[in-house]
């Protein structure tokens, strides 16, 4: 089973940044799950929320943002001060060797940019999955490279019902939708299951024995440690 990092091990370090990700590895992480916006000027940044720092990411440029970071403490986020901004050409750079990604693409607009990246790899990736809430970003990343194997999240019943129509090879429901039956229903479909975000060691277990192909957690610590995954004692 997967073990992956939510936006890396967020309580370590702040979200979505190298040392988060370092982190997670080193705590005995398979890899890590990350988001990915783009900026007005084209680049794909690795950020969760719409806004850095009270600044709105598709309205602003890469170079708006890193001074935004660095502003005064009141005007940044507790969980984003100290982070340093980050592209996703670096992070596959730097991890796609050496980790299991799981890219979720939080808008539509820049799917030939994500795959020309993919395809730009000088090694071939650990494991990767471009997954993403969105239908038809999801449609356009597989009509315009189906060899990337793609996943679909959701958090809602009636939205985790169109697995059925997209080109995916991950589902990837919230845990408060990962029945064992479902997990089987999908396991008969040909579908790997990575459920999110389980922070919990009775939810952990469970979905092991429901035989989850993944799961993703902030408490890298805890996930580590209960499955003996090796580097688990780094942090503990």
């Amino acid at each position: 089973m997967l073990l992956l990092a939510h936006r890396g091990a967020r309580k370590f370090a702040p979200e979505n940044t190298f040392a988060a990700f370092d982190i997670g590895l080193e705590q005995g992480c398979d890899g890590f799950e990350l988001d990915v916006r783009q900026t007005v000027d084209g680049r794909p940044i690795i950020w969760h929320d719409p806004r850095l720092a009270r600044k709105l990411i598709q309205q602003s440029t890469y170079d708006d943002l890193v001074v935004a970071l660095a502003r005064p403490r009141r005007f940044v986020p507790k969980k984003h001060r100290g982070a340093v901004l980050c592209c996703l050409d670096d992070l596959l750079e730097n991890y796609a060797s050496r980790a299991f990604l799981d890219i979720e693409i939080k808008v539509a607009g820049f799917e030939q940019q994500i795959v020309n990246l993919v395809r730009s790899l000088r090694k071939p990736p650990r494991g990767l999955v471009v997954s993403s809430f969105l239908p038809l970003v999801l449609t356009r990343l597989h009509r315009l490279a189906p060899e990337i194997p793609l996943g679909y999240i959701a958090n809602r019943r009636g939205r985790l019902a169109l697995w059925k129509r997209l080109p995916i090879e991950y589902v990837k429901p919230h845990w408060r939708l990962a029945t064992k039956r479902a997990i089987r229903n999908y396991h008969q479909a040909g579908k790997k299951v990575i459920v999110w975000t389980v922070n919990t060691a009775n939810g952990m277990r469970r979905y092991a024995t429901y035989g989850a192909d993944g799961i993703i957690s902030d408490n890298t610590e805890l996930m580590c440690r209960l499955f003996g995954r090796k580097g688990a004692a780094a942090h503990i």
